[in-house]
């Protein structure tokens, strides 16, 4: 007997499909049935359901004993009773299958209202079950691809009522198709009186090519305030540089950097305010470099190249010992050892340290007279 799975289903179900029989002599088919066993376990189990579906074939459905999220292998026989005595075909081919488990009905979307927004935030892996799945976020007004764990901040305004939900479509052949949504009304407009104290914001940090630089806002008045954010460049605003803190880039080096802080109240009030610009930022840079040699200047000494507090710390290095100011061919170690050629020349080496993110800077250490010794 041959056998085929048709799909893997939700709440642990398999539709198997184009069951066919073999030959049992004199049996009809009123005298056979059809067990399986899951798993090798060798414990036969009539299906849930069977139907017939020609002269030599039916489908049937399983689902006890199925565990969700796995493999299941099942296997088919056929049992005939004729004359009463029980006759038992040779088991078909394993078939192995997973089985999905159906989404969570049941999960509720978090929601926290803070005066005119809602932010709305999940995490729907466990509910998945395993299953891959296709999700979207919507409110009243717009719609978003979303994964199964995140959040969505609206503004829908003071005192209205939004319906977030979150539409999943799993991908498992049969469509499981879930809907989680909640209904939530935002605060109301309070008085709408203005601030009493909006302090100009100030930054801290060294006004440097990759240093962080911090916005400070200072105490506003009245309170709760939110704050909001906007870095500049010489007077133009940076994109997407909105939070509280800037790590100046290689673009920004030479320029001023100044913060727009923007202070908002449950009532609707709101005030703007910059702060002095920063000082020119600087760019980054490799010190410490080619200051020193190391040996005395004199035939068959060493000499050796002095790298030892070059900042920061990652650095690589190449080097060029020089005759005169003129490279020494094929001599680009860290050390030199002097040949009686170099008498009454004057030795140095150029180094050049290197470091993802900084330029390359190249020193040359003060030329010495090589002497006799």
């Amino acid at each position: 007997m041959t056998d085929q799975t048709m799909f893997p289903g939700r709440q642990g179900i398999i539709f198997y499909e184009i069951v066919r029989e073999g030959t049992f002599g004199s049996a009809t088919r009123d005298q056979i049935t059809y067990q399986y066993d899951l798993n090798g376990d060798n414990v036969w189990r009539k299906p849930d359901f069977f139907r017939v579906a020609g002269p030599d074939t039916f489908s049937f459905l399983t689902g006890k004993d199925l565990v969700e999220g796995t493999v299941n292998v099942v296997r088919l026989r056929a049992v005939a009773t004729i004359k009463g005595r029980v006759y038992a075909s040779v088991p078909s081919a394993p078939i192995g299958t997973y089985v999905f488990g159906e989404i969570d009905r049941n999960y509720t979307l978090k929601t926290v209202v803070a005066a005119d927004t809602v932010t709305v935030s999940w995490d729907i892996t466990a509910a998945l079950h395993g299953q891959r799945a296709t999700i979207e976020f919507s409110d009243d007004s717009d719609f978003q691809y979303v994964g199964p764990v995140g959040s969505v901040t609206i503004r829908p305004g003071f005192s209205q009522t939004v319906t977030p939900k979150l539409d999943v479509i799993g991908e498992n052949l049969d469509f499981d198709m879930v809907t989680y949504q909640t209904t939530v009304t935002t605060g109301p407009a309070g008085t709408g009186a203005a601030f009493t104290q909006t302090p100009k914001p100030t930054i801290v940090g060294t006004p440097q090519v990759g240093s962080v630089l911090t916005a400070q806002t200072g105490t506003w008045k009245p309170l709760p305030v939110t704050f909001s954010y906007q870095w500049s460049r010489n007077g133009v605003p940076l994109a997407g540089a909105t939070r509280s803190q800037y790590t100046p880039a290689a673009a920004d080096a030479g320029a001023a950097l100044s913060v727009t802080v923007t202070g908002r109240t449950p009532s609707g009030s709101s005030a703007s305010l910059e702060s002095t610009p920063t000082a020119a930022i600087a760019a980054r840079v490799i010190s410490g470099v080619g200051y020193a040699t190391n040996g005395t200047p004199s035939v068959g000494n060493t000499l050796s190249a002095d790298v030892a507090n070059v900042t920061p710390l990652g650095a690589t290095f190449t080097f060029q010992w020089l005759s005169d100011g003129a490279p020494i061919p094929g001599q680009t170690r860290s050390s030199y050892r002097i040949v009686q050629a170099d008498l009454g020349h004057y030795l140095s080496v150029s180094i050049t340290a290197r470091k993802t993110g900084y330029p390359s800077t190249t020193l040359t250490t003060e030329p010495y007279p090589v002497t006799a010794g």
